[in-house]
Parts: structure tokens; C-alpha cells; sequence
């Protein structure tokens, strides 16, 4: 005969049976739902690990501003530790603030978060504060040696002269910029008095 003790004892085992079915049910749900994300991932239709709207990365060496990264969209991918960029504005400063910032601005770049190496492209802008202008499709900014240089063909202005040629390197600490190759200057002479 079943007593009372017996039916809370059967009552509690369906009660324990029917949870270890629910925690089965809902594993399988979980783990396959995860299995197609990390499918998504690894197929390319999300590359990104994460993504952020604005962004501003900013390095400071001994006190002082060495350079500042700022972007509209980043897009960073843990495994290669890079950052891909949108709508970029990089300001690199030297240590002598009378030397002067320049301001580069691209549609798009890359930023390595390891070496801060940052590769501008499509169309890369730069103007200093001194008035100094240059012009290339791309450019790569080295970040522990504070050095950009680009091997394709640039354009440089300033007030008077005007340089053409293929490669440049600019160096931030001393605002000192050279043309490597193929080099054609053009001299704008000023008003007489």
C-alpha cells in the first residue's frame, strides 16, 4: 500500500527527473545555437571581435603627447591584434611643440595594437600646422620610431615650393621630410615689393 511517505518520495523524484530533462533540453538548444555562431564567425560573415563607433587611442611618452587616433569606426580582431578603421584622423606631435603637429586624414586605415603601427589608405591627406602639405594613396605611420613613410608616388606644397616624387619619409621629431625617388620641384616665386 502506498503511504504518504512513499508519494512524496515518488513526487519528489518526477520533480528531480523532470529538471535533469529540462537541463538536457535546453544543453542541446544552447550548444548547437553556439556551434552556428562560431560557424558565422569562422565564415567570414563577422570578422570582427568587436566593433565600436568612435574610437580615440592617444599615446603620451615622458609626459608628453606623442601622437592621438581617432576614428569615426573600429573593427578589432583579437587574433591578429589589429583594428581596422573608418573616416581616420591621426595628429602626431615631436617633443619641440615650435616644430609644429601634422594632422593625417584617410577613409580607411589599420592600427596594429602591438608594434602602434598604424597604415593609412585610400586617399591619404596630411597638413601641418606650419602650413606644410602632403598628399598619397597611402601612407604607414611607425609608431615606436615616430616615422611616416610611404613608397607609393606624393605630393608635397608648403608656401613656395611644391615636390613630386615616389616615396617619402617624414620624420615627427624633427619635422625633417624627404622624397626618395623620381623627385620634380617646382619653385612658386613670391610678389616683388
Amino acid at each position: 500500500m502506498l503511504t504518504a511517505g512513499k508519494i512524496r518520495l515518488l513526487l519528489a523524484l518526477a520533480i528531480v527527473a523532470a529538471i535533469a530533462w529540462l537541463m538536457v533540453v535546453s544543453m542541446n538548444k544552447f550548444s548547437s545555437h553556439g556551434q552556428s555562431s562560431s560557424r558565422a564567425i569562422s565564415d567570414g560573415e563577422r570578422q570582427a571581435d568587436l566593433t565600436l563607433r568612435g574610437m580615440r587611442v592617444h599615446e603620451i611618452s615622458n609626459g608628453s603627447s606623442r601622437w592621438t587616433l581617432i576614428a569615426e569606426k573600429a573593427e578589432y580582431d583579437t587574433k591578429s591584434s589589429r583594428v581596422k578603421l573608418a573616416d581616420v584622423r591621426l595628429s602626431v606631435a615631436p617633443v619641440d611643440k615650435s616644430l609644429g603637429e601634422l594632422v593625417l586624414n584617410s577613409p580607411t586605415a589599420t592600427y596594429h595594437t602591438g608594434t602602434k603601427d598604424v597604415y593609412l589608405a585610400g586617399g591619404v591627406k596630411a597638413k601641418s600646422s606650419r602650413g606644410m602639405e602632403f598628399a598619397a594613396s597611402s601612407v604607414h605611420f611607425v609608431g615606436k620610431r615616430g616615422v611616416v613613410t610611404t613608397s607609393d608616388p606624393v605630393r608635397f606644397t608648403d608656401d613656395e615650393l611644391m615636390l613630386e616624387g615616389k616615396g617619402m619619409e617624414y620624420i615627427v621629431a624633427t619635422s625633417a621630410f624627404k622624397v626618395m625617388r623620381d623627385v620634380t620641384a617646382t619653385y612658386k616665386a613670391g610678389k616683388l615689393p
